[in-house]
């Protein structure tokens, strides 16, 4: 089984990094298996980021896993990976094993997670251990679907007025204490954790409209102000012709807006659609989307 999008798209989604490709997909409820590649040595600082965000936690005895058996570095090891890639593997719990591939070029983290059962019989992961194929010239990478306003639409927008902005501090100060976010806590595993409330949030199953909209204002502010930090975006309110406006982020250029509580009550409300957060990010970051032009307010997501 290579690696690609059209093989694994069918157990979960894609999700493109700065550097080549960022796969995670939930196998059920319960399972969930990822796969993130960089290149290397461009990709090293968030390939460092990566590895010390998966080894939190990590305990110095041997750890014995779901299958009544002390983790050694055999258990489902990648085939595809040969004596050139050096390896790392080790169990962070009984239910979750990481393995890290590096050679000069690349570096390939794995991660598998089942939350109830046994890891080393899961069809799906031992499939994904023997007939892996790596292939870095085959991956696809598909930018976040965007629709451009008509140049005759009549959009402004204007800085958030002081009561506004008092009330998304408090937001963010709120959102950020529940996280356990710092100052230090860099944007990917700000993201992390926006992404992983909204998974949480998703297997509670059926939620009320006001606890869902409550938690689309926290978690997007968050998401919002990340943008902001990294990116350079701003917090405006968008005006319609219609006389309708509403508070977005807008890139410098105003070629892009996203309105992040309305993006996160969307993810909340429907498991179908792509927990595309951090993808959305990256592309932006790494200059990948399709070009727009400047003042064309384009929603993105």
């Amino acid at each position: 089984m290579a690696v690609k999008p059209h093989c694994l798209g069918r157990y979960g989604k894609i999700r493109r990094s700065n550097v080549l490709l960022r796969f995670r997909g939930a196998l059920g409820q319960c399972e969930i298996t990822s796969v993130e590649i960089y290149k290397l040595t461009s990709g090293a600082s968030k390939l460092a980021d990566r590895i010390e965000w998966n080894t939190r936690g990590r305990k110095s005895r041997p750890q014995k896993i779901a299958d009544v058996q002390i983790f050694d570095e055999r258990m489902l090891k990648i085939k595809t990976f040969g004596a050139e890639w050096d390896c790392n593997a080790f169990a962070l719990s009984k239910g979750e094993i990481i393995r890290i591939y590096r050679t000069k070029k690349f570096a390939v983290i794995l991660r598998f997670l089942a939350r109830s059962g046994t890891l080393l019989d899961h069809p799906i992961f031992k499939r994904l251990a023997k007939d892996n194929v790596f292939d870095p010239s085959s991956y696809e990478r598909k930018a976040p679907a965007i629709t451009e306003k008509r140049k005759t639409s009549k959009v402004s927008d204007d800085a958030l007025s002081p009561e506004d902005s008092r009330e998304l501090k408090q937001i963010l100060q709120s959102a950020e204490k529940r996280l356990g976010i710092t100052k230090s806590t860099n944007v990917i595993w700000r993201l992390e954790l926006v992404e992983a409330e909204i998974e949480k949030v998703r297997r509670k199953g059926k939620l009320t409209e006001v606890i869902k909209t409550d938690l689309a204002i926290e978690l997007g502010a968050e998401l919002g102000q990340c943008f902001c930090n990294d990116l350079e975006w701003e917090w405006r309110r968008l005006k319609y012709r219609s006389t309708e406006s509403m508070i977005c982020i807008c890139c410098p250029e105003r070629r892009l807006v996203i309105c992040p509580g309305a993006w996160v009550l969307d993810l909340v409300s429907s498991k179908s659609l792509p927990l595309n957060c951090q993808l959305t990010f990256n592309m932006i970051d790494a200059g990948r989307l399709p070009p727009t032009r400047p003042g064309a307010y384009t929603p993105l997501n």
